[in-house]
């Protein structure tokens, strides 16, 4: 049986006082393709690979922070779960599988909690996805710009990127 309360109110200071305050940083990395080739349609499983490859190389107490995160000993939940989710995502709604040189490819990294605080960290590194390939082509990308999306109570934190038409 699932028990669900039934008196919560949706208003704005009950809700603040039952949910913490969630913080977080979404940036838009557009990358050219350096040559023609097959992706895969869900392309940042590959991505985030890339990521853990430079971070284990380049940074391993970001390598941690991003993927080896662990509950607090302290936390009300830490004795029962030892794991807890990425502190990150990592979205590129381009489905499409073909590309051409000279196309571009945009990818959505947004940071979550305490992870906000390692962005300039992170940024750094993520150039050096330049010169690594993507796909079992190992398609090279190269950064062409960063920007920065504002984050807004109405759209969801995995889906920055409808913010975009939404504000257009």
């Amino acid at each position: 049986m699932i028990h669900t309360p039934t008196s919560l109110s949706t208003d704005q200071a009950s809700l603040s006082s039952v949910l913490p305050k969630l913080h977080w940083r979404t940036i838009r990395l557009t990358y050219e393709v350096m040559k023609h080739g097959s992706l895969p349609r869900l392309k940042a499983s590959g991505l985030r690979g890339l990521l853990g490859h430079i971070l284990m190389e380049k940074a391993p107490d970001l390598y941690e922070a991003m993927f080896e995160v662990k509950n607090e000993e302290n936390h009300p939940m830490g004795r029962r779960y030892k794991e807890v989710c990425s502190p990150y995502i990592l979205s590129v709604p381009d489905l499409r599988k073909d590309f051409r040189k000279g196309g571009e490819i945009q990818v959505y990294l947004t940071l979550i909690g305490k992870a906000e605080n390692h962005f300039p960290r992170l940024l750094g590194l993520i150039q050096n996805w330049q010169g690594m390939g993507l796909g079992k082509e190992h398609i090279p990308l190269q950064l062409k710009a960063m920007n920065m999306i504002p984050t807004h109570m109405g759209i969801a934190i995995t889906e920055p990127y409808r913010l975009e038409l939404y504000m257009r």
